[in-house]
């Protein structure tokens, strides 16, 4: 294994601009080209201690997993012998009926595992519904019957990782293993993956056997921008900001959704496997691996900065993997299978390009930008190889600018209140009871519990500056905290007009900063805000509050909105919603 050929004195340049300009503390890269692997690492695995990145050292890999899950299937799947006759388009509820219960009967009874494993269920994300602390992936599983469903299976993309916990737990009951054992088994061992893991604890003691001789895992790290958002990361002041420590996670109810540890010197045994299509995946197994399954709406990807796009057709998604055909290059098309994977403080990019014999996987322990600094080297070796001239090339910096100004432009509130609240300018009238009356805990089925506290804006609060239609400033707002869980989130809500609230929904909330001053609140220390979506109060007769509506899943809305202005055209007028609005909402009763 080298570094010389593809890591040059120019490629190393390009990387340490980049960790600078993204935010990323350290990266390590893998390249495997033509049957031979050449690695580096780059930056810092741990900035107190200065710590160098190599290519062993280990970082959490997200949702590559979901490869390695699928990848064990086709496994399952090619050896009835051994494991009896399921297949791929066998219905996960044959296999966990006691678990595996959706939303909608004929789902339930129908949804297989080539469905779940290519995102076409018809749930939306539901990521704000599970990871409640100390669940059992199980108990993740059987929320599936409490959430909502938006399209009937196999109709459109929708990327959901609780599928891929649901399959997960179907192969632990086939095989009668723990997955992490059955990869371990099956795949690990025979690529030779040593030091690849399914928990934080086993990672952990690799760590400690291996007294420090190139075993160590990486510290994640999230970059804390100076902005009221706390998501200008590459369009303000560059040097403003700080890095926040991430803790380690212990994401043993995700499973195959997205729980592996491993590092770069692994995962180019496993993309050389995926080139090569060898052993120990069989032969129908790789070739379901690279089959289409679901097509991908193109509009969820759009190209935002004014160049031709970097991709022609439609993307497509097969088993773990999306598929996409690169428009650059004189060459001709050239198809390119990826997946990225994202937590708290690491970000991966895995590739392969078969045409090219190619395979590259970047881990990199810095949230959220080590993708782009991911995306940016992959791209550059492709086009490298492609001979593209560097005036021909995409610029995906410019890209990444123009997204980040695109999402900014969205995010002030009165922005968003044009847009959520069209029929009520000019027409606030106050709340029907007071603020702190709204205070207390509501629950979902699916949901869990969430509790409603008020607060008081402070001068460092921007993001609760909504101004009435005489210019007034709202001095409190309400505050949705959610039960403990492994993805944190929040929600405040800020009156617009009687029980109606404009929510802003905030993702990457952390842990432990601020628990001693629990009343200081900035978004730029505690979290990026995610979107903002309407809220709603109904109450009893005896002027109590009853339940909270909000639109928690902004795929519902926008499926339910379409769904009932199908074939009205744009009737809407300002003061008039001509669709029922809160059809979209995910509802919380009152229970305390």
């Amino acid at each position: 294994m080298g570094s010389s050929i593809f890591f040059d004195a120019h490629f190393d340049a390009i990387v340490e601009q980049a960790l600078k300009f993204y935010h990323c503390p350290g990266l390590s890269i893998a390249v495997v080209h033509k049957g031979t692997t050449y690695a580096k690492g780059y930056g810092f695995a741990n900035i107190e201690s200065k710590t160098p990145v190599i290519p062993e050292t280990l970082f959490y890999t997200g949702s590559t997993t979901k490869s390695f899950t699928a990848a064990a299937y086709s496994i399952i799947a090619s050896e009835p012998s051994k494991y009896g006759v399921v297949d791929w388009s066998t219905p996960i509820s044959h296999i966990t009926p006691e678990d595996f219960v959706l939303a909608d009967e004929w789902a339930t009874n129908h949804v297989t595992v080539k469905d779940a494993l290519s995102h076409r269920t018809g749930y939306p994300g539901c990521d704000k519904a599970y990871g409640q602390v100390g669940t059992h992936m199980k108990e993740t599983i059987r929320l599936l019957r409490h959430l909502p469903m938006i399209a009937e299976p196999r109709v459109e993309w929708r990327y959901q990782n609780i599928m891929y916990i649901a399959v997960s737990n179907a192969i632990e009951r086939v095989t009668g293993m723990w997955l992490g054992d059955f990869l371990r088994q099956n795949i690990w061992t025979p690529l030779d993956m040593a030091s690849t893991f399914f928990t934080l604890e086993h990672a952990l003691q690799y760590v400690k056997a291996s007294k420090g001789h190139k075993a160590q895992l990486a510290t994640g790290y999230r970059w804390v921008a100076a902005d009221e958002y706390g998501c200008r990361f590459l369009t303000g002041d560059t040097q403003a900001g700080h890095f926040v420590e991430e803790p380690y996670m212990d994401l043993s109810h995700v499973s195959g959704a997205g729980t592996m540890i491993s590092s770069v010197v692994d995962y180019a045994k496993y993309l050389h496997c995926m080139l090569q299509q060898s052993e120990p995946i069989p032969p129908l197994g790789h070739r379901a691996l690279r089959q289409a399954h679901t097509l991908i709406n193109s509009e969820l990807f759009p190209t935002v900065s004014d160049q031709p796009p970097i991709r022609i057709g439609q993307p497509s998604y097969t088993l773990g993997w999306f598929h996409e055909i690169y428009a650059r290059g004189g060459g001709g098309p050239v198809e390119i299978y990826h997946h990225p994977g994202g937590l708290y403080g690491f970000r991966t990019e895995m590739v392969y390009v078969p045409k090219l014999e190619l395979g590259i996987i970047t881990l990199g322990n810095g949230a959220p930008t080590a993708t782009q600094v991911g995306q940016l080297l992959v791209y550059e070796i492709v086009d490298n190889l492609l001979g593209i001239d560097r005036s021909a090339r995409f610029d995906l910096k410019r890209e990444h600018i123009a997204q980040e100004e695109a999402l900014l432009k969205t995010l002030p509130l009165q922005i968003s209140r044009k847009r959520l609240f069209g029929p009520f300018t000019g027409r606030v009238r106050p709340l029907r009871i007071s603020m702190q009356d709204h205070a207390g805990k509501y629950s979902n089925a699916g949901y869990g519990e969430v509790t409603i506290s008020v607060r008081s804006r402070d001068a460092n609060y921007r993001l609760a500056e909504l101004r009435d239609s005489a210019g007034q400033v709202a001095d409190h707002f309400l505050r949705l905290t959610p039960s403990p869980r492994t993805w944190r989130w929040a929600a405040d809500l800020t009156h617009v007009s009687d029980e109606w609230f404009l929510a802003s929904l905030v993702n990457s909330y952390p842990p432990l900063e601020f628990k001693q001053n629990p009343d200081r609140y900035q978004y730029g220390d505690e979290g990026v805000l995610e979107t903002r979506v309407r809220a709603v109060f109904k109450l009893e007769p005896q002027g109590g509050v009853r339940r909270l509506g909000i639109e928690l899943e902004p795929d519902v809305a926008d499926a339910e909105e379409a769904k009932q202005r199908r074939g009205k055209g744009d009737k809407r007028k300002d003061g008039v919603w001509d669709w029922d609005v809160e059809k979209g909402m995910i509802w919380f009763e009152r229970i305390d």
